[in-house]
C-alpha cells in the first residue's frame, strides 16, 4: 500500500475500534474524519462472510478491495461489430439469466456428473476452451437466444470470455482439477501436506520396512568368449535395484540387484530372507577395491541387538509380487509382520524409500557416461551404447556401488532426524531407558528354515514295476528320487509333500502324509549338478516343449540354455531384431549371475565349449585403485579388461 492508502486503512481500523468500544459517532468523525453513513458502509463489510466462509474483517478495510465480483446491471447496448469496449460482466449477467448453464459448464470442466445424468457418465479425458465455448452457444441456442443477443453479435462469439471463466473456475477448484487433470504423481501428492496427521505413525527403531523397487536404466555391457576366445560385448538396458528402508530411522536395511526386467515374488523373498541373517551377503568381488570404514555400514552389522530383528509392519506397493501368495500369506505368517499396501498409485505412503532411490541414480547411475537420463529428452549421454562398450562398464560393479553407496548413506546425517545420521539415530533409540528398548526377533535356532524360503507342493509317487522302473516323482519335467523311494515301492500313486528352494532345484525335501521325513530327493541326471532357479528350468523346457533345444540324457541343460543363449548373441542375424538380442542379453545376464557362486560350471559358452575344448587359463589379475573409504573418490568406475571366466572356472 501506498502512504496515502495506509493512511486510510489505519482511520477506518481505528474508527470502528472506537465504535465497538462504545463512543459516538459525531467524536469518530472529528478523530478520523469517517463520516457515520460511511462507518456503517465499512461494518457492513467488515462483517460480511467470505468465500472461503471466514469474515471478511478488517481485509474488507483494505482501499480498493473488492469483496463480492462485479455484477453488471445495465443491458448491453448495441454495438459496432468488432468494437471491444462495453461487454465489462456481460458473461455473469448471461450465467445468471440461465442459471442451469453455469452448473453444465462447471460440471464438463471439472468432470462432475449433473443430477439428470445416470452414474458411470464418461466424460471427455480434458475438455479445451473451444470446445467449451461450442458447448455455451450450442446450448444458448436451445435456450431461445437469437444473432442480435451477446454473444452471437460479437466477433469472437464470447470464446475469449469463455476461456477466462474455465481458468477462473479450475483456479477456485485446485484439488479437482488435480484429480481430474494431474498424472498420478500430482494426484498422490493430494493426500499429504494438508496439516492433518497421518493415522498410522512409525516413529520407533524397526517400526515398519519399506520395500520398493527401481527401474536402472543405463547401458551395461555383458562380455562373453566366443570360439575365437575373444570378447564379445552385448548390452543390457535395465537392472531392478530392490531394497528395505527403515520407516523411523531412514537407514537402509539391505538391497537386492535383479539382473533380469522385472522383480518377482522370490526376489522380494530373497532380500527380505537376507536381511535377517547374522552376516549380510556383501558383494564378493572387490573389483573397486573400496572397504567400508569409519561410522558406515548396515545397522545389523553395527548393532547386536538388531541381529534377526524384524519389523512390526511390512510397507509394500500394489505391485504384483507383494500381491502374490509367497508375500502376502507365506512369508508374513512365517516371519510374523503385518502387510500395509496402501492405495494403489500412492507412492507417498513409502516417503523414505522413495527419496532414497532418488539419491542413488542421482549419485551413482546417472553420473555414469553411459546413462540413458531420467527421461528420453532429459539427461540422457551421448552415445551411450558407444560409450558402454568402450569403456567396457560391467554389470557386476553395480553390486560393489549400491553396496558402498546405502553404507555411506546410513552415516550421512539427515535434516529429517535433527542432523542426525540414521545410524546415529538407531544408537540413541536403542540407548534409551537405560536399554530396554525391545525389539522384535527371530529365535536364533529357528533362522535356518527362515533363510530359505521354500514353496510347499504336492507331488504323487509314480512307479512302473512292469517296466523295471523304481519310484520317482516329477517336479518341472524333471524326476527327483533317492536311495529310500527307490526301495519303497509301497508308496506308488501316494502324494507326498514336498519342499522346494526355487532358486536351488537341485535338492528338494520329501514328506509322507503321515509327516515322516523320506529325506531329500536329488535331481536325475545333470540337472543336480549345477545350481540354477526354478525360472531357469522353465525357460529351458520351453525350449525343449518347441522343439528348438534337443538336450542329451547326460548333458547339463544349464550349461546347454547358456551355450544356447551365446549362440543366439553371436549369430549373424541376432541384429536383425535389436528387441530380441536385448531380451537374450538380458536373460543371459540374469543366469549368469543366478549360478556365478558355483565355479564348477564352464562359463566358457563358445563353440569350443560344446565340442568338449579344454579350456585354457590365463593370469587376469589387474591392479586397481585403492579408496580408503566409501567416501574417497574412485578416478575411474570401469575396468579397463573383462576378465576370463575359463581361468576362473579352470582355478575352481
Amino acid at each position: 500500500m501506498t502512504a496515502e492508502q495506509r493512511d486510510l486503512f489505519n482511520r477506518r481500523m481505528a474508527a470502528i475500534d472506537l465504535y465497538l468500544n462504545g463512543d459516538p459517532v459525531e467524536i469518530i468523525a472529528d478523530l478520523t474524519r469517517i463520516r457515520p453513513s460511511e462507518l456503517t458502509r465499512l461494518i457492513a463489510r467488515c462483517g460480511g462472510t467470505a468465500s472461503d466462509g471466514t469474515v471478511w474483517g478488517f481485509r474488507a478495510l483494505i482501499p480498493g478491495f473488492r469483496i463480492k465480483a462485479y455484477e453488471r446491471t445495465s443491458v448491453l447496448k448495441k454495438t459496432i461489430p468488432g468494437t471491444r469496449s462495453g461487454y465489462a460482466g456481460v458473461l455473469n449477467q448471461t450465467l445468471s439469466k440461465y442459471p442451469d448453464l453455469y452448473d453444465k459448464l462447471v460440471n464438463k470442466i471439472l468432470k462432475t456428473r449433473a443430477k439428470d445424468q445416470p452414474p458411470g457418465t464418461v466424460f471427455e479425458y480434458k475438455i479445451a476452451p473451444k470446445k467449451l465455448g461450442k458447448i455455451f452457444r450450442d446450448s444458448l441456442r436451445e435456450l431461445g437466444a437469437t444473432d442480435a443477443e451477446w454473444p452471437f453479435n460479437t466477433r469472437y462469439q464470447g470464446q475469449r470470455s469463455i476461456s477466462a471463466f474455465m481458468k477462473e473456475i479450475i483456479h477456485l477448484n485446485a484439488d479437482q482439477q488435480v484429480r481430474v487433470y494431474g498424472d498420478s504423481a500430482a494426484r498422490a501428492h493430494l493426500s499429504v501436506g494438508t496439516g492433518s496427521e497421518a493415522s498410522l505413525r512409525f516413529d520407533e527403531v524397526y517400526d515398519a520396512w519399506e520395500v520398493d523397487s527401481h527401474k536402472i536404466d543405463a547401458q551395461f555391457v555383458v562380455g562373453v568368449r566366443n570360439a575365437d576366445s575373444l570378447l564379445s560385448y552385448f548390452t543390457v538396458k535395465r537392472i531392478n535395484l530392490l531394497a528395505l528402508v527403515d520407516r523411523g530411522s531412514k537407514a537402509a536395511i539391505w538391497f537386492l540387484i535383479v539382473y533380469g526386467p522385472e522383480v518377482t515374488a522370490s526376489d522380494v523373498v530373497r532380500l527380505i530372507t537376507r536381511s535377517l541373517g547374522a552376516t549380510l551377503p556383501a558383494p564378493t568381488s572387490n573389483k573397486l577395491n573400496m572397504f567400508i570404514q569409519g561410522e558406515a555400514g548396515y545397522p545389523s552389522e553395527r548393532f547386536g541387538e538388531l541381529t534377526h530383528a524384524l519389523p512390526a509392519v511390512l510397507m509394500a506397493d500394489n505391485a504384483l509380487c507383494n500381491l502374490s501368495a509367497k508375500v502376502s500369506t507365506v512369508l508374513r505368517r512365517e516371519s510374523g509382520f503385518a502387510l500395509n499396501y496402501g492405495p494403489p498409485g500412492h507412492f507417498e505412503s513409502r516417503p523414505n524409500i522413495e527419496r532414497t532411490f532418488e539419491g542413488v541414480t542421482q549419485a551413482i547411475f546417472q553420473r555414469f557416461p553411459s546413462t540413458t537420463g531420467s527421461s528420453p529428452t532429459k539427461g540422457r549421454a551421448r552415445d551411450a551404447e558407444k560409450v558402454a562398450k568402450t569403456y567396457k562398464i560391467e554389470s557386476d560393479i553395480v553390486e560393489e556401488l549400491a553396496y558402498h553407496h546405502f553404507a555411506q548413506y546410513n552415516a550421512t546425517p539427515n535434516e529429517g532426524l535433527g542432523f542426525l545420521t540414521p545410524l546415529e539415530f538407531i544408537q540413541q533409540k536403542l540407548r534409551m531407558d537405560n536399554g530396554n528398548f525391545l525389539v522384535r526377533r527371530l529365535l536364533a535356532d529357528k533362522m535356518e528354515d527362515k533363510m530359505t524360503y521354500k514353496v510347499k507342493i504336492a507331488c504323487k509317487v509314480i512307479y512302473y514295476q512292469k517296466k523295471g522302473m523304481r519310484p520317482y516323482i516329477t517336479i518341472d519335467r524333471v524326476r527327483y528320487s533317492n536311495a529310500l523311494l527307490r526301495e519303497s515301492s509301497w508308496l506308488a500313486k501316494e502324494t507326498l509333500t514336498v519342499l522346494l528352494d526355487e532358486e536351488d532345484m537341485r535338492v528338494v525335501e520329501a514328506y509322507l502324509p503321515n509327516g515322516e521325513s523320506l529325506g531329500h530327493l536329488m535331481a536325475a541326471g545333470k540337472w543336480a549338478k549345477t545350481k540354477h532357479s526354478r525360472k531357469t528350468r522353465q525357460q529351458i523346457n520351453s525350449l525343449l516343449a518347441d522343439k528348438i533345444a534337443t538336450i542329451q540324457e547326460m548333458q547339463d541343460p544349464v550349461e546347454y540354455y547358456l551355450n544356447y543363449l551365446n549362440k543366439q548373441l553371436l549369430a549373424p542375424e541376432a541384429g536383425a531384431d535389436k528387441r530380441d538380442s536385448k531380451k537374450t542379453s538380458s536373460e543371459f545376464n540374469r543366469l549368469k549371475h543366478e549360478i556365478k557362486d558355483d565355479l564348477h560350471l564352464s562359463l566358457a559358452v563358445g563353440a569350443g565349449a560344446l565340442d568338449g575344448e579344454k579350456i585354457a587359463t590365463e593370469d587376469i589379475s589387474e591392479p586397481q585403485p585403492v579408496a580408503s573409504s566409501t567416501s574417497d573418490p574412485i578416478k575411474s568406475l570401469m575396468k579397463k579388461e573383462m576378465p576370463d571366466f575359463r581361468k576362473l572356472l579352470s582355478k575352481g
